[in-house]
């Protein structure tokens, strides 16, 4: 298949970056779909433990890889930047470091994980009665670390070289094969969420396998040379600097999201298996932000690299009308779709109740979120990854963790652990806004 990469640093805006962001949408709406439909079929054909089971895990699970995320987007803003600027060489060395990491660090972090998985769950007070079946199924989803980091890494280089589509066709690919061997393991063999684990990790190794051919296939100077993956010193250590700011800003989202699951979980399976599922839904929304906030993120550095420094304005405008438009859009048809929503994944009423009522107090305030994503994406892709770090700790850890002690010891409810999110995001949107409209340009490290 022929790339079909798109210059955003030329014609015009806003088509360039629908063009690019429906594809960089629409995979990430396919990865959700891994998760989703594990929930899905396991809450339909497996029963409401091995549902709480998947659920227990989401969150802890992520945290593990949110690190190698960061990096990767340290990858992305380099490979926009590099590729823009024609810097050959330096492209070069930043592809070849980047799947070192993938497969060295992957390595690594699926044994740490083996070992480690029933202490971590212990740590979240993660109940008996669905103990053992998250602790087999986050093993065997960490089976699947290193095609993960793969995939992930590598279409990021292909997004910032401008080519959304590829990804989007590898994932769909992936997604259909997860429902098929959930569909197979779950409802036929009756696996539960072992089966669930098995089947999302065996789509995992399909896209990482289609990405690594295209990269290695390429007619440019992104191309992969698989004997040639190494770890080169200059390029780990600008990875490193961009990267793990970004990486210990996903940690800290994730990290308050393990704070707030244990304190879920003292409140019984229903109440897990409830917020489980409507986390499933809420991650399309933030998903939807999410691409957005990347298409930006790209756009940006690759305007840096060709030094179009009078796109950045109008880019940023276009993103956040974009960004208004989508997530108003797909929030209204969630507050009013909420209950049948839930529906699809439980009978229960209790687990019904409590995921409708959390997607109720999410979707009425997550567009101060969506605010401040599209104002950070554009601080990412100038490479201060360092001020979105301090902004997202200080919002999504120390504001949020600590609102979630002090408030929950006054009263003593899931709701009081579930508004800790709308809180954080006004926060979160006032803090960006202010840096962007005082030190941005200021703090722009390219002239």
């Amino acid at each position: 298949m022929k790339a079909k990469n798109i210059d955003l640093t030329q014609g015009p805006i806003v088509k360039n970056l629908i063009r690019f962001s429906i594809p960089l949408l629409l995979s990430s709406i396919l990865q959700q779909l891994y998760s989703t439909a594990d929930l899905l079929i396991v809450g339909r054909y497996g029963g409401q433990r091995d549902m709480a089971a998947i659920g227990a895990t989401g969150s802890l699970s992520y945290l593990i890889v949110a690190f190698f995320f960061g990096l990767s987007l340290g990858t992305s803003i380099l490979t926009a930047q590099f590729y823009s600027a024609k810097r050959e060489r330096k492209l070069y060395e930043v592809v070849h470091t980047t799947f070192a990491i993938a497969v060295f660090g992957g390595f690594g972090l699926m044994v740490l994980t083996y070992i480690a998985t029933p202490w971590l769950l212990r740590l979240m007070a993660t109940p008996a009665d669905i103990f053992d079946s998250a602790s087999l199924y986050m093993r065997v989803y960490f089976l699947g670390v290193i095609p993960m980091l793969v995939y992930n890494m590598g279409s990021g280089i292909l997004r910032s070289v401008g080519d959304s589509e590829r990804p989007f066709y590898y994932l769909a690919a992936a997604a259909f094969l997860n429902i098929v061997f959930d569909l197979i393991l779950v409802r036929g063999f009756g696996m539960g969420a072992f089966g669930a684990a098995i089947a999302t990790t065996v789509a995992q190794i399909g896209s990482a396998v289609l990405v690594f051919i295209a990269l290695v296939k390429a007619e440019d100077s992104y191309r992969l040379i698989p004997k040639e993956i190494k770890f080169y010193p200059e390029s780990l250590k600008n990875i490193l600097r961009i990267g793990v700011p970004a990486g210990l800003q996903g940690m800290a989202i994730t990290l308050s999201n393990v704070v707030i699951q244990s304190k879920i979980n003292l409140f019984g399976t229903d109440a897990v298996a409830g917020i489980a599922a409507s986390s499933r839904i809420d991650g399309f929304i933030w998903l939807s932000i999410s691409t957005i906030s990347q298409g930006i993120t790209i756009f940006t550095g690759q305007n840096i690299g060709a030094h179009k420094f009078d796109r950045l304005k109008r880019g940023f405008k276009i993103a956040l009308a974009m960004i208004t438009v989508v997530t108003g859009v797909l929030l209204t048809l969630i507050l009013l779709t909420r209950f049948q929503l839930m529906k699809l994944f439980n009978s229960n009423p209790a687990v019904i109740e409590y995921g409708a009522n959390m997607l109720m107090i999410l979707c009425s305030f997550y567009l101060l979120y969506a605010w401040g994503e599209i104002i950070l994406g554009f601080v990412r892709g100038a490479g201060n990854t360092a001020a979105a770090m301090i902004i997202t700790l200080t919002c999504f850890l120390f504001i949020r963790v600590a609102w979630i002690y002090i408030m929950l010891n006054q009263v003593f409810s899931i709701y009081t652990v579930l508004w800790s999110y709308p809180v954080t995001w006004l926060i979160y949107a006032v803090i960006s806004a202010g840096y962007f409209k005082m030190r941005f340009w200021k703090d722009l490290p390219v002239k």
